[in-house]
């Protein structure tokens, strides 16, 4: 059914009618809250977007709150995929005791508010918010001091770098010698580099004071990449930002504990007088934080980083058993960070790469997409397990993985040897999961050089590695082509799902379907019946990716790609039908 029709026929319901009335009553403000239940997943998406298109014309954005920041997030690209101007408002991430904020998710903030105050184009504000209760309630600048922070550079107005410089600074931009990532500002002659929050960075160059061109570039090749708008506004980088006024307060009161403990002659006091004397020299020169807290954070670290991508995947969980032993000899401590399988792990890893300062990452799980979109801003030696970056092309980035393609293409050629030709295949999703596209073109590849064509829309099913979408997975598949023969599943743990699934619905394994998983977990050798697997050297991929990380790390080696063979593990769970 068309999505349009339905939010068409949601909006001729009583209910909501009623709903949208009482909201835009004037006297909705003197009325209790009203509770809306009984909507099922689909439905609430059909009402939550009926609703922000209804209001979405009015003075103000509708703001939609959510329980998690993940809702809140996925129904904002939702909405976008919709054609609406929607914009998601997470919450300011904190760090080492609430200190220190990500810069990056303060600049997502402040891209909302200042659509928020009016300061961007009427055709890019949003025209609906989602956010959670803790994002909303966060402290953050007035309307007043945004505007006042806001830095306007148009062709039309004369620019003078030194004002801008001041400008900049204060709305809390560094300046550095090169811009690499948000925040930052560069002037070098007659051109001016920002990177605004959010937003790709930004270059001015100028003939004397007036512009002669601006324009986006990117960070990683510097060049300039296409033209800017005439009129462009960069706002601050920073929600709490300490005053003028603030600064001689805090100045006069670091003298006077200065002058207090100059009269004591013990060791602790002279230190403690030390490090008030560095923060007066940091305030003489400019307002910069710098706590001990913010120290440790600012010093490169000897640790290094592993961003793992599945927090249930029993894989990587074994393979992070074995690199905290291999680190442990080392004198490299681990800093282990788990994400969702869904989730950019490339982008998380930068933001604790600036965060932590570690002086090596290691990925488990990859997607080529995001590496695209977020490496280049990753300085330090880092290497991807179980995914070829051979292509990608980063000198500071190592692979190693084994063949999906071939191993997949194995699997299925081992049931198409079989004799099984109505064969189903489990696995993700092929536009995230570049693991899941190759081992789908593996599979492709057995049934074309057999001479056959594969049914997708019959035999294909998409979700998660995960035990849930294998036993759902398996289930549909079932409903949709019932002569189902043999299953081929992208990973162990969706095998395994499928295995209790078929149990459920009254069939044998492998008497009446046949199933081939992926990974080699050691789980699949104690099930029953035991499972015919392509099992990945799992130790073998931690101890290369351990060791071409050391040798870049401490040695300055090149980067390397290794392909780490794997083995077809005939078990008990695929039945030769044609004996």
């Amino acid at each position: 059914m068309n999505y349009r029709l339905l939010c068409d026929i949601f909006r001729r319901n009583r209910e909501y009618t009623s709903l949208t009335a009482a909201l835009t009553s004037p006297a909705y403000g003197k009325r209790k809250p009203y509770y809306v239940s009984g909507l099922t997943a689909g439905s609430e998406h059909v009402f939550l977007h009926s609703l922000a298109e209804d209001f979405a014309a009015k003075t103000f954005p509708p703001v939609i709150m959510f329980a998690s920041e993940k809702r809140a997030a996925s129904f904002c690209e939702f909405l976008v995929s919709c054609g609406m101007r929607a914009a998601y408002f997470p919450s300011r991430e904190y760090c080492f005791s609430n200190i220190a904020s990500s810069h990056d998710y303060e600049g997502e903030r402040l891209n909302v508010l200042s659509s928020l105050t009016g300061i961007v184009p009427d055709d890019a504000r949003a025209e609906v918010i989602c956010t959670t209760a803790e994002a909303a309630l966060q402290v953050t600048l007035s309307p007043e001091e945004l505007r006042e922070k806001c830095i306007k550079v148009s062709y039309d107005e004369p620019l003078d770098t030194s004002s801008l410089a001041e400008k900049l600074t204060d709305a809390g931009y560094t300046r550095v010698e090169l811009v690499e990532s948000a925040g930052q500002f560069a002037i070098r002659g007659g051109i001016v580099d920002i990177c605004p929050p959010s937003s790709s960075p930004v270059r001015i160059e100028l003939f004397g004071d007036e512009i002669d061109r601006m324009g986006y570039f990117s960070s990683d090749t510097q060049r300039f990449t296409e033209y800017s708008p005439e009129t462009l506004v960069f706002p601050p980088v920073r929600e709490l930002m300490v005053s003028a006024e603030k600064r001689e307060e805090l100045r006069d009161m670091i003298k006077r504990q200065i002058r207090r403990l100059g009269n004591n002659t013990e060791e602790k006091n002279a230190r403690a007088a030390e490090v008030l004397g560095s923060e007066l020299t940091s305030l003489e020169h400019g307002f910069e934080l710098n706590t001990s807290a913010q120290s440790l954070k600012q010093q490169k670290s000897n640790a290094v980083l592993v961003v793992v991508k599945g927090r249930n995947n029993e894989m990587f969980a074994t393979m992070v058993e074995q690199l905290q032993t291999l680190f442990a000899a080392t004198t490299h401590p681990l800093i282990v960070d788990f994400i969702d399988e869904d989730d950019n792990e490339v982008q998380r890893a930068a933001h604790l790469v600036r965060e932590r300062k570690p002086c090596g990452l290691m990925l488990l799980g990859g997607s080529n997409q995001y590496f695209f979109q977020n490496f280049a801003g990753i300085p330090i030696p880092a290497v991807v397990v179980t995914h070829n970056a051979s292509s990608l092309l980063f000198s500071n980035l190592s692979s190693v993985s084994t063949d999906d393609r071939a191993g997949a293409d194995c699997a299925v050629d081992y049931l198409l040897r079989c004799g099984h030709r109505n064969i189903a295949m489990l696995g993700g999703s092929l536009d995230i999961s570049d693991t899941s596209a190759r081992r789908y073109e593996g599979f492709l590849d057995a049934f074309r050089r057999h001479g056959l064509e594969f049914d997708a829309q019959r035999f294909y099913y998409a979700g998660r590695f995960s035990y849930e979408n294998g036993y759902t997975g398996m289930q549909t598949i079932l409903k949709r082509a019932p002569e189902v023969t043999a299953v081929f599943a992208m990973a162990d743990v969706i095998a395994i799902g499928a295995m209790r699934a078929l149990a459920d619905a009254g069939l044998r394994v492998p008497e009446d379907v046949s199933i081939i998983g992926y990974d080699g977990l050691k789980i699949g050798s104690f099930y029953t019946p035991k499972l015919t697997t392509i099992a990945q050297h799992v130790e073998l991929l931690a101890r290369r990716g351990f060791d071409i990380l050391m040798r870049c790390m401490e040695q300055g080696a090149p980067a390397r790609h290794v392909t780490v063979p794997f083995t077809l593990s005939v078990r008990e769970s695929v039945r030769n039908i044609s004996e």
